[in-house]
C-alpha cells in the first residue's frame, strides 16, 4: 500500500504540524485547499497540492467526487484534516467518498467541546473547575461577579487558542478599560474565570467512543520545555473526561495544578490535533500516523520510552544567546529542531502574516 496522504488544511499552524508528523513516519503528503493562501504551500515536505472548488458554494457529492478523483490518480490511500474546520468538513463529505478518511466528530460536536463555555457547562457537575462566568456585556463584569470568581482573575475569549487573548486581572476596572480599548479577543461574550496559582500540563490524547487508544502527560518548564512525565493522577481525570464526553478523535487538554492543594484543574479541550505535536512525535508517539493508520484499519507503533524532555524549536533558538543549555538536549530533540529550520518559507511567511 503506498504511503500517501491527503492533508485537508483549514488551519495552516496546526497543518504544518501535522504535515512534519506524517513525513516523520514516511509519509508522502498532499494538501488540499480551497482557494485561500497557505502557507503550506510553500512547505518541501508537500508532494502535491489540490485546489478545491469553494466548499461554501459546491455541492457535497461534487466536492467529494473531486477529492477522490485526486487521490485515484495520485494514489493516496488516506485523508486526514488538521484542525476542526477540516475535520468536520470531512466528517460531512466521509459517507461520500470511496478513500479511507479520518474524521469521526461531526462538526458541531467539535466546537462545542472545543468552546470554553460549554466545556465548562459539561463538566462542572463532576469534576473540579476553577470558578467560571460567562460574560454577556459589560453589565456583567461587575464587582459581583469578580467578588464570587475571586481575585485575581481571567478574562478569556471562548474559542481562543494557544493562550491568545487571555488576560490576568486584579480588579473590575481594569478588566473593564481592557475591554472597552480596541483590540482582538476583547468581543463579548466573553468568560471570566478563576486565576489558579501553579504549574501547567498537558494530556495528549487519540480516543474512540471514549475509549483511549494512546495518550501521554507533559508539563510545562522554563522556557516553555516540555517535560513528559507519567503522572497518573492526570492520565486518571483526563480518561474520565474522555470518557464522559464519548470524544473519538484527537484532542489536548491543559490542566492546571494547584501550588497549595496539589489538586488538578482542567481548562479547556482543544478536540483537534495540536500546534506542539511534533514533541509527541519525536519523543515516541506520533499521534497523526495513529490516526492515519487507524482510518486504515492497520498497526501502529510508538515508543514511549523516548519520553523524556523535550525544548520546542523557538525555545533551542533563544538558547544560541545561552548555549550552556544545550548539553540538555537529546539527539531526537535536535531532529526536530533541523526539521523546522530546514523548512524555513512556511514559518518566515507566518512571521509576515502571509497567512490569515
Amino acid at each position: 500500500m503506498p504511503k500517501h496522504a491527503l492533508l485537508v488544511t483549514r488551519s495552516a499552524p496546526i497543518g504544518i504540524k501535522v504535515l512534519y508528523c506524517l513525513s516523520m513516519a514516511g509519509w508522502r503528503v498532499s494538501i488540499a485547499v480551497d482557494g485561500a493562501p497557505s502557507l503550506l504551500r510553500w512547505s518541501r515536505y508537500i508532494a502535491g497540492t489540490l485546489e478545491l472548488p469553494d466548499i461554501n458554494q459546491t455541492d457535497r457529492v461534487t466536492l467529494a467526487d473531486s477529492i477522490d478523483d485526486y487521490c485515484t490518480r495520485k494514489r493516496v490511500s488516506v485523508i486526514l484534516g488538521d484542525a476542526i474546520g477540516a475535520a468536520g468538513l470531512l466528517h460531512e463529505l466521509r459517507p461520500l467518498l470511496r478513500t479511507p478518511t479520518y474524521a469521526p466528530e461531526p462538526s458541531r460536536r467539535l466546537q462545542r467541546i472545543h468552546n470554553k463555555w460549554a466545556f465548562y457547562q459539561q463538566l462542572r457537575d463532576s469534576f473540579p473547575m476553577p470558578r467560571t462566568a460567562l460574560l454577556n456585556s459589560v453589565r456583567d463584569l461587575n464587582a459581583n461577579v469578580v467578588d464570587w470568581v475571586g481575585r485575581p482573575f481571567l478574562l478569556k475569549p471562548l474559542n481562543g487558542e494557544a493562550g491568545h487573548g487571555i488576560r490576568r486581572f486584579d480588579g473590575c476596572e481594569d478588566a473593564v478599560r481592557y475591554q472597552k480599548a480596541p483590540g482582538k479577543y476583547r468581543s463579548f461574550p466573553l468568560l471570566i474565570q478563576q486565576y489558579i496559582q501553579g504549574r501547567d500540563f498537558g494530556y495528549s490524547v487519540i480516543s474512540d467512543k471514549g475509549n483511549v487508544i494512546i495518550d501521554d502527560v507533559q508539563s510545562w518548564g522554563s522556557d516553555d520545555v516540555r517535560m513528559f512525565c507519567c503522572d497518573e493522577q492526570v492520565r486518571t481525570l483526563c480518561r474520565e473526561i474522555i470518557a464522559k464526553l464519548n470524544y473519538s478523535g484527537p484532542a489536548f487538554i491543559d490542566l492546571r495544578r494547584d501550588e497549595q492543594s496539589g489538586r488538578f484543574y482542567p481548562l479547556e479541550c482543544n478536540c483537534r490535533f495540536w500546534s506542539t505535536m511534533t514533541a509527541n512525535a519525536w519523543m515516541g508517539i506520533n499521534y497523526p500516523n495513529i490516526a492515519a493508520c487507524m482510518a486504515l484499519g492497520i498497526e501502529f507503533k510508538v515508543d514511549p520510552g523516548q519520553l523524556v524532555i523535550y525544548h520546542l524549536p523557538g525555545t533551542i533558538a533563544r538558547y544560541f544567546v545561552r548555549p550552556w543549555n544545550f548539553p540538555q538536549m537529546s539527539r531526537r530533540n535536535w531532529l526536530g529542531f533541523f526539521q523546522a529550520i530546514s523548512d524555513p518559507l512556511p514559518h518566515v511567511l507566518s512571521a509576515l502574516h502571509y497567512d490569515s
